[in-house]
């Protein structure tokens, strides 16, 4: 066939062409290249149809993988949230108990301070120790009279023997016995 003129090249490309599906017109020489992805245009409605609604369900698991993703992360941040208030109020606590045992030591030394200042007083002799008094505010003094054995307030308040420490011991009197009624308008407001 070749020697006789009929199987030409041009007529060889346009076989191939054909054997391949492609369409070329015979006044064009066949392309050698290698044969494209059929184009969109050239596609069935179907495979068009299929392609998309693959690419829509791979968006759709990207989307729900990326949504679980931030449920994931929104859950470790309000953990993270509750175990930072968890830590604060355990914080606050611990705090609490630490002055609440501050507060109680402190009371406890005054208490016995107070406790040793009225042995003290109570051991000396009744001018030094309204000399001691004379020293202090008024309101500590009631304190320690309401405290003292009442032998010994009196041992006291008899050293007063100036009219200066008189009107001190008078006010020191004054203010136990202010006291003394608004302990009993406590008591008698408590009662029903």
């Amino acid at each position: 066939m070749a020697a006789g003129g009929a199987l030409t090249g041009d007529r060889l490309d346009a076989a191939i062409a054909a054997l391949r599906g492609e369409s070329t017109p015979t006044s064009q020489p066949a392309s050698t290249s290698a044969p494209s992805a059929p184009s969109a245009q050239n596609q069935p409605p179907a495979a068009l149809i299929a392609r998309e609604e693959a690419s829509a369900k791979t968006r759709r698991v990207e989307l729900d993988r990326r949504e679980r993703e931030i449920q994931d992360q929104w859950a470790m941040l309000q953990s993270a949230q509750i175990e930072l208030l968890r830590r604060q109020e355990a914080l606050a606590a611990e705090r609490a108990a630490w002055e609440e045992s501050l507060k109680r030591q402190a009371e406890e030394l005054a208490l016995s301070g107070a406790a040793k200042e009225l042995e003290y007083l109570e051991s000396i002799k009744p001018q030094l120790a309204k000399e001691l008094l004379h020293q202090k505010s008024d309101a500590d003094v009631v304190q320690l009279f309401l405290q003292m054995d009442a032998r010994t307030g009196r041992k006291i308040m008899e050293s007063c023997k100036t009219q200066e420490e008189r009107l001190w011991i008078g006010r020191i009197l004054e203010q136990l016995r202010q006291r003394n009624d608004r302990q009993a308008e406590d008591l008698t407001a408590g009662s029903p």
